[in-house]
């Protein structure tokens, strides 16, 4: 006999919710219905009863819906959780399925809701058999390769036995150096790997949710035009940061690869500032955030040798990672010399530029600055569910660093912000012609752009 699917419904209106168990029971699921309308009650039957799809309301007398979908999301992650509300919105709905939701039905378009329904738990279902094909998978995997192992065994075993004594301890020895690093790499390998999946499972569903829900809206027949418009920017947005998750990984997978190549010529640091200065204007502007670009050197107009994309790309990920994690404050970003110039800004070509970027965000603790620049991983699990992002920035910051044979490293503290530096060697040309650079001779030079 078929389970009964088990619904609980967070609704304070009994008028409502036995609407909505109407609804349930003529589009023919067979199911249990639990109705609560506060906290202690909702966290009770998540304990006792094996819930498979969760109905909220989003406001409610002493609860709100908004913690009941971090509770889902924390704990009962599995679970479909669709907002029923009437007065929600449509910037909150979008707010919830960023959050976790998995959709949203206004009460006054009730006859959505048995559909999308239906659409939850068929959904689940398909990620529940997934889930079970990929776990016996990975037990025939494992069963192969104890196998192979076991083979190897046999044979290495057969032609060491007639061989000499000598001959058998080498032979033992490489073959047992040989495993400790296939364990060594299989465990590092499997390490990432979990890392990955965890990470990229939330990241890239939350576009995809925002893509498959907004696409489904669009399907509306009677939309107007200024609704279709709207969903058309928030299909946008979310296909713009699940490329940037893609372009992200792929930056990743080439490093890891060595098909990563450097492109180096003569750059004037300056012009780059400045681009990168405008081009973060906005973003920091929209936020409220005071934004400064220092130069600290000589001249006027200060060029160097190295890869001009990757120094964009290592400025523009710490950038967007000093704007992302600051709620209020500044952002500070600059270069200046670290070798010998002297007063007449003459340098050597061993001379090395130091740079870098200072935020007043929340900061990471000390025991999480170790691994900041790991792969896949940022300083807190509690981060990753705030703020969107693979991981990844700092990550492709470090290997662009020391590719253009730079350092790299990051000083903070908790709840008052963070600084990171990097160094490149400047690899200056030593043919500075004067009328062609317009170079400027001073002993001290700022500059300084105050939003």
């Amino acid at each position: 006999m078929k389970r009964k699917i088990k619904i609980l419904h967070l609704e304070d209106s009994y008028k409502d919710s036995e609407l909505i168990k109407s609804l349930i029971e003529s589009g023919e699921i067979e199911h249990e219905y639990f109705v609560v309308e506060n906290e202690k009650d909702y966290i009770n039957i998540l304990e006792t009863e094996n819930i498979d799809l969760i109905l909220s309301d989003y406001s409610l007398p002493e609860y709100n819906g908004n913690e009941a979908l971090k509770i889902a999301s924390e704990k009962y992650f599995h679970i479909p959780f669709l907002f029923v509300s009437g007065a929600m919105g449509e910037d909150r709905a979008i707010d919830a399925m960023l959050n976790g939701a998995t959709d949203y039905v206004l009460k006054n378009k009730l006859e959505r809701l048995v559909p999308a329904i239906k659409r939850a738990l068929h959904e689940q279902d398909l990620k529940t058999k997934k889930k079970h094909a990929e776990a016996e998978l990975r037990i025939k995997n494992r069963e192969l390769i104890f196998q192979i192992e076991e083979k190897e065994i046999q044979a290495a075993e057969l032609m060491a036995a007639n061989k000499e004594l000598t001959f058998q301890n080498q032979e033992n020895e490489k073959l047992t150096a040989q495993l400790i690093a296939a364990k060594e790499k299989a465990e590092e390998s499997d390490r990432l790997k979990s890392s990955f999946l965890a990470n990229m499972s939330h990241e890239i569903r939350t576009p995809l949710n925002g893509i498959l829900g907004f696409t489904e809206l669009l399907k509306e027949p009677e939309l107007e035009d200024e609704q279709k418009m709207y969903y058309l920017s928030v299909l946008e947005k979310s296909g713009a940061r699940l490329l940037n998750i893609i372009n992200d990984i792929m930056c990743i997978s080439k490093i890891e690869s060595a098909q990563m190549s450097v492109s180096i010529s003569e750059i004037n640091v300056n012009e780059q500032m400045d681009e990168i200065f405008a081009f973060f204007k906005p973003e920091a502007e929209q936020k409220g955030l005071q934004i400064f670009y220092r130069n600290t050197m000589q001249l006027n107009d200060t060029y160097i040798r190295t890869d001009k994309e990757k120094l964009f790309a290592i400025l523009t990920n710490l950038l967007k990672n000093a704007i992302k994690f600051t709620k209020k404050g500044s952002i500070e970003f600059g270069f200046g010399s670290v070798g010998g110039r002297d007063k007449a800004c003459l340098v050597s070509t061993n001379e090395t530029i130091e740079f870098y970027v200072k935020d007043t965000g929340i900061g990471i603790t000390p025991d999480k600055l170790g691994f900041v620049f790991e792969r896949f991983r940022q300083a807190s699990e509690s981060v990753n569910r705030r703020y969107e992002g693979a991981g990844l920035g700092l990550s492709i910051s470090k290997a662009f660093v020391e590719m253009l044979g730079g350092t790299i490293r990051i000083e903070s503290e908790f709840g008052k912000g963070s600084t990171i530096y990097f160094t490149l060697p400047a690899n200056y040309n030593q043919e500075i012609k004067a009328n062609k650079k317009r170079i400027a001779w001073t002993y001290t030079k700022q500059r300084e752009m105050n939003l």
